[in-house]
């Protein structure tokens, strides 16, 4: 298994007044120590993003078992820089775009976030608007091998939280 890490800036501007997204620990959690990530670094690993990951928990706030493994966040390839992201939350399903910018990183277009509306569980609720509060704060992430993703929200040196993702 190649255990390459990739890391690469990432900048969720959008807020997304969704409800929150949350799924399983993962037993392997990434090392949270890597250097400042480079544009061209995040341009290099844009493609290994492409495809299905599946939010394992939170850092600090862990999620309960039950709403372990439950989240998921698609990447799609488009034109140039630009990708498509969207998944199922707690409940519903949401979509938009990100591209990347030369001085910002990555940004999600917030004219082109979209979601279904659908009620749920009162826990489900809860998770789901968590997941899509932290989602769009995101501002770094790494890559670990192939098929680890995590998610750092805040500032890299001192994240409020910290999001992992494994491949479906």
């Amino acid at each position: 298994m190649n255990m390459v890490k990739m890391t690469g800036q990432l900048l969720l501007t959008a807020a997304l007044g969704l409800s929150q997204f949350a799924c399983n620990q993962s037993n392997v959690q990434p090392d949270q120590t890597a250097p400042a990530p480079t544009i061209q670094a995040m341009r290099a690993s844009m493609s290994s993003l492409a495809g299905d990951w599946m939010l394992t928990n939170y850092k600090n706030d862990p999620l309960t078992p039950s709403l372990q493994n439950r989240a998921t966040l698609s990447f799609q390839n488009l034109a140039g820089d630009e990708m498509q992201i969207g998944g199922r939350s707690f409940i519903n399903h949401y979509g938009g775009k990100f591209e990347v910018d030369e001085q910002k990183g990555l940004i999600v277009s917030t004219d082109d976030i979209i979601s279904t509306l659908m009620g749920g569980s009162e826990a489900d609720m809860n998770a789901e608007s968590k997941y899509l509060d932290r989602l769009p704060k995101a501002k770094f992430f790494e890559l670990t091998g192939t098929n680890q993703l995590t998610l750092y929200v805040g500032s890299k040196d001192n994240p409020t939280e910290v999001m992992y993702f494994t491949r479906k």
